[in-house]
Parts: structure tokens; C-alpha cells; sequence
């Protein structure tokens, strides 16, 4: 059941991907998102979407109504195996390697945790292990996003942010002189 990453179109945003014939896995995603825009690029994008959000019930209204427009993990991949330990809500978290770039999906039954493991996933998408490493989410923080969570919806942001690091260390390349970090 490997997982297809969207190619790119001529918009600069990624195509629909497939897992496997007419099963969709990546739909339409705002451009920010794509993985063919560096993290650096990625970051300067969403705080900008961010910017002119007044407060913290405005971004975390911005969570959720992504998460309420996020296409659902299909149902063969919201498997025990691909649920994420530790959380109070179900989370599925959901990865997949192939032409030297990573992608990820998620899903819960909480639209906030949607939300919250939605960012991390598209914000990693289409990425070089050796760039993942080399990025943190630490710039939430400077957006507000972790400061309106939940110390149960902050835990299970670092969930999984471990989960993509650990992932990206698997596979970053011993020459990219990448030695993972948290």
C-alpha cells in the first residue's frame, strides 16, 4: 500500500496523487502546502496567511476549519498500525518515502487534532529527510499556534513532529551529513 506524492502542475501546486487506482490520498492544497516549495518558503507563506488573524480564537478557528476541509484518510489506512500512541483522541498518522522525499497524512476523530497533525503533515510534505531535520516546527510558536492548545493537543503536536523526525532520520542519507536532532 505504498503512497503516490502529487506531481506538479503548472499552477505550482501538487496534482491529485493516488495511493492506488482510484483511492485519492492528496487532494488540492493551498500553496503554502506544496512540496515543491522549500520549508523556508512554506514557513514565510503561513505566517503571512497567519498575520492578519486577530487573536488565538482566530487562528484556532483557521485549525479547524483547514481540518473540516482536509480530505479524509481513506478508510484502508486508518488502521490500529497506523494509529498514534498516547493520544486521547484517534489519530492516524500515515508516511511514505520515494524519490528521495517524504510525505504524510493524518486523520482523527477530533477536527483539532485533525487540525494540529494536518499542519505538521502538509507543512512537511514532498520534503528531503535532510531538509526536515534541518527545520523544527519551532516557528509554530512565533505564529501562536501551540500556546492555544490544549497541554494534551501540544502533546500531541510533538507526537507527531517525532513521528515525521524520526521518519526523516530513517531515511536521510549518510552523505547529507544530517545527524537528526530533535
Amino acid at each position: 500500500m505504498a503512497l503516490r506524492a502529487p506531481c506538479p502542475n503548472p499552477l505550482g501546486r501538487p496534482a491529485l496523487g493516488l495511493i492506488r487506482p482510484g483511492t485519492r490520498l492528496f487532494a488540492g492544497l493551498a500553496p503554502w502546502q506544496s512540496g515543491f516549495v522549500t520549508l523556508d518558503e512554506k514557513q514565510r507563506r503561513l505566517a503571512k496567511e497567519l498575520a492578519p488573524l486577530p487573536d488565538a480564537s482566530a487562528r484556532l478557528s483557521w485549525l479547524i476549519e483547514g481540518a473540516r476541509q482536509r480530505p479524509m484518510l481513506p478508510v484502508e489506512f486508518r488502521l490500529e498500525a497506523n494509529l498514534v500512541e498516547g493520544c486521547m483522541s484517534r489519530l492516524w498518522f500515515v508516511k511514505d518515502f520515494h524519490d528521495g522525499r517524504c510525505w504524510f497524512r493524518s486523520e482523527s476523530d477530533s477536527l483539532v487534532v485533525k487540525s494540529v497533525a494536518g499542519l505538521l503533515c502538509d507543512f512537511y510534505n514532498g520534503q528531503t529527510p535532510s531538509e526536515i531535520l534541518k527545520h523544527p516546527p519551532d516557528f509554530l510558536g512565533a505564529v501562536g499556534i501551540p500556546q492555544n492548545l490544549t497541554p494534551n493537543r501540544r502533546s500531541t503536536m510533538g507526537r507527531v513532529w517525532e513521528k515525521i523526525r524520526a521518519f526523516a532520520e530513517k531515511h536521510a542519507s549518510p552523505l547529507a551529513g544530517v545527524t537528526g536532532g530533535a
